[in-house]
């Protein structure tokens, strides 16, 4: 008998996260993240614990991307005074 070939399984990406690891995911502070951005996003509570749909995060960033004309690597110029 041979030995079946071993097949790493593939990752399994996360379909929520809490409010925390969604401010990493859009590097903000928990403020603005409340007042600003949860209001924005699908969440849920899960007995005590919100729960953000990561689906709702990819939206939210490409909703950004594309007010912004999705440029790339184009910053707004500091004016000085």
């Amino acid at each position: 008998m041979s030995n079946p070939i071993r097949r790493k399984p593939k990752p399994v990406l996360p379909l929520v996260v809490s409010p925390a690891q969604a401010q990493q995911m859009l590097n903000c502070g928990s403020s603005y993240f409340y007042e600003e951005l949860l209001p924005q996003l699908d969440s849920y509570l899960e007995g005590d614990r919100r729960k953000v749909t990561v689906q709702s995060i990819e939206r939210l960033v490409a909703k950004r991307l594309a007010e912004s004309g999705g440029r790339k690597g184009s910053y707004p110029r500091r004016t000085t005074t």
